[in-house]
């Protein structure tokens, strides 16, 4: 029996006080300026599945047209805002305004998934959304689910967090105000809460639905300066759960830390259940990560009239759209983070089916890495090494030309041969990379890289942020170990640099005293040679000293005046060497 299911029994026999937090890890932050590179995302080409008024641009053709940008701190991704639409221009025209829409190479079994925005597409006959689904030419969807996390169209001020599956997904049992703070939307003749696509007394395809807060979604979205969205999806303690933060009051303390903690966030504004008797977690599986900017479409054209009617008096939606380009310049994604967060418990293997990469490096980082912090650096770099080469040979090669079905129709993503090859030969980069840098603050060479390990990747969430991955660090150069300190320890670096200049102003003084020293010594046995004529008397001179006076240069009379001051002959002994027997 998996560990928390044990844990889950125990507490229904009421034998433990509460139950033990889940305990996320980051496994995958995508910001960066590679954000739209072939291994995170493919591009959408083919025509929408949901009957949009949009034509959707390949990668080079969105760039081409300005469309996207990615910097290290913000994405960007829009819809054109100047061009009229000739719908009717035939093979080779638009087929509507060119706009985006990119799902994910990666597919998740579970997860938490914090996204930050500055802004959202919003505007008369918009229909964005973030969405998750899964699919593939054997399963079509909804065989794999649809967990739709921020969804609105038009004017909306709230956004709608929905599940989309097949026929057994129920959830009658989930109360508003109770489970959620959010509510459940209004469907044919009754709430939405059933998920099932075609569910008698629901539009169709409404799925189970829930809104959002006020402002979280639209023009209130975005005058309020954005938010942060974080939505939890657990197979194993059975739940879909999300929250939003508006951006005047901050996401908690353990989000901005990157240590997310969501049962201590209190109730979420949507809660799906998934249990045995209601809603089987089997339902959602292998489902991507989707963004994308449609029009009018099977949401936006039926409500168009009743959240636009100034318009809907003179035109379609789908004419509005084609025919006012300058009405669209609201309608893109400021992205300012998107971190994916995986449970770092026992049964870790179990939540994702289709791990690649991220997932597999992340689930080695948090079991080896308190032991190789312990062991000894030579071991630990091998079992590192070990691990991956694992890790290297298990990744999927993309295929060159795989068929894609999108909901409601077929769909066609190309993989070209170029795109793919170098797609491969960065995850096992990456997958290099992170097992050198993301391990416990510790990191280990590996073969075949020279030099010392370079400054660790600063992809924050919040910019500007002062997060643990930009601490200053201490390179030991001698076995290849970087010890990375927390901020509250810059400080003792300071301190450590000052002690270290006066040990060395100390050691230098004292060569130079040293140097003084000997100087003088060898001029004070000079002179007391030469006061051997002048203190003759006092015992007869050895023959060495004689011929030693007799071949030295005549004192000077600051010498002589020295040599007077002297007051003890032994002394004189000592430093001339004249101590020893008689002759």
């Amino acid at each position: 029996m998996e560990p928390r299911r044990v844990l889950a029994f125990a507490l229904a026999a009421g034998s433990l006080p509460a139950r033990a937090a889940t305990i996320y890890t980051r496994s995958q932050s995508y910001m960066g300026e590679d954000f739209f590179e072939p291994f995170h995302w493919s591009f959408h080409t083919a025509k929408d599945p949901t009957h949009g008024a949009v034509d959707f641009a390949s990668y080079e053709t969105a760039v081409q047209n300005g469309l996207v940008s990615a910097s290290r701190g913000k994405v960007v991704m829009g819809a054109d805002a100047t061009t009229v639409v000739d719908p009717h221009a035939g093979e080779g025209g638009l087929q509507g305004r060119p706009s985006v829409r990119i799902m994910s190479r990666t597919a998740y079994n579970g997860g938490l998934f914090i996204v930050d925005l500055e802004h959202m597409p919003t505007g008369c006959g918009v229909w964005p959304a973030f969405w998750m689904y899964g699919e593939d030419s054997e399963h079509i969807w909804p065989a794999w689910g649809e967990f739709d996390v921020i969804e609105g169209a038009h004017r909306a001020n709230r956004t709608m967090t929905t599940l989309h599956t097949t026929p057994g997904c129920s959830q009658a049992d989930v109360h508003a105000g109770e489970h959620f703070s959010g509510k459940w939307m209004q469907g044919l003749d009754r709430l939405a809460d059933n998920c099932d696509v075609g569910a008698e007394g629901q539009w169709g395809n409404q799925g189970c639905s829930q809104a959002g807060p006020d402002g979280s979604f639209g023009t209130a979205f975005n005058e309020g300066g954005g938010g942060t969205f974080a939505a939890e999806w657990d197979p194993i303690d059975g739940h879909f759960r999300t929250w939003f933060w508006p951006r005047r009051t901050g996401v908690p303390p353990d989000v901005a830390a990157r240590k997310p903690n969501p049962d201590s966030w209190g109730r979420p504004y949507s809660y799906f259940r998934l249990s045995d008797d209601g809603c089987n977690k089997d339902h959602f599986k292998n489902m991507r990560l989707v963004f994308d900017i449609t029009f009018c479409g099977d949401l936006g054209a039926p409500t168009f009239a009743e959240s636009c009617p100034e318009i809907a008096n003179k035109m379609t939606c789908e004419e509005f759209v084609y025919r006012s380009p300058e009405s669209f310049t609201e309608a893109y994604w400021s992205i300012l983070g998107l971190d994916v967060y995986q449970a770092g418990s026992p049964d870790q293997s179990s939540r994702n089916e289709d791990v690649r990469s991220d997932g597999s490096i992340e689930a080695l980082a948090g079991a080896l890495g308190v032991a190789g912090r312990e062991a000894r650096h030579d071991e630990t770099v091998a079992v590192f090494e070990g691990a991956l080469s694992v890790v290297a040979d298990s990744q999927p090669e993309p295929p060159v030309a795989a068929p894609w079905n999108a909901p409601g129709g077929a769909e066609q993503f190309d993989y070209e041969v170029e795109a793919a090859a170098r797609a491969a030969a960065h995850e096992r980069d990456a997958a290099k990379a992170r097992l050198e840098h993301d391990v416990d603050g510790i990191s280990y060479p590996f073969p075949g890289r020279s030099g010392v390990l370079g400054q660790v990747p600063d992809s924050r969430m919040h910019e500007p942020d002062l997060h643990a991955e930009s601490y200053p660090s201490i390179v030991m150069k001698a076995t290849g170990l970087r010890l990375h300190l927390p901020a509250f320890a810059a400080p003792l670096h300071v301190a450590m640099f000052v002690a270290a200049l006066l040990v060395l102003a100390s050691a230098v003084a004292g060569l130079v005293g040293l140097g003084k020293r000997i100087l003088e010594r060898r001029r004070a046995a000079r002179v007391a040679r030469g006061l051997l004529s002048v203190v003759h008397p006092l015992r007869p001179l050895r023959h060495q000293e004689w011929l030693c006076h007799r071949n030295s240069p005549a004192l000077t009379p600051q010498e002589l005046e020295e040599l007077r001051g002297l007051a003890d002959a032994r002394e004189l002994d000592e430093l001339s060497g004249a101590g020893g027997a008689e002759p």
